[in-house]
């Protein structure tokens, strides 16, 4: 299963790509979320993880702009800065669920295989 990880931060896109590949996901990463929309529509991912509050084009103008052009993936939103209001916005605009930061290893996980099911 192909997981792309759209974050600011590269330490965390190295964490959650490096806990990812243990699970055994195949894991691609992008910086924000025009270079994530590039890469969402090249390489066709299963699953999503993208950061609600990135510079450039945040999270859920990625969301909205994936859906738009038809990406099928599903779409898990993280943020540090989580709201019920956010969650509930992220899910209309097409969101599968969403992950509050800072997450374990093992939450992470669970929300991705609930997800391939």
């Amino acid at each position: 299963m192909k997981v792309l990880i759209i974050d600011d931060e590269p330490s965390l896109r190295q964490t959650v790509s490096r806990i990812l590949a243990e699970e055994g996901y195949d894991t691609v990463m992008a910086s924000d979320g025009r270079e994530g929309l590039d890469k969402a529509l090249a390489v066709g991912p299963d699953l999503i993880l993208t950061d609600i509050r990135m510079p450039g084009m945040p999270g859920l103008e990625f969301l909205e702009q994936y859906r738009e052009k038809g990406g099928q993936g599903l779409v898990i939103v993280m943020t540090a800065y989580g709201s019920t209001e956010l969650a509930i916005e992220a899910m209309k605009k097409g969101a599968y669920d969403y992950v509050p930061k800072p997450f374990s290893a093992d939450q992470l996980v669970l929300v991705l295989r609930k997800a391939q099911e």
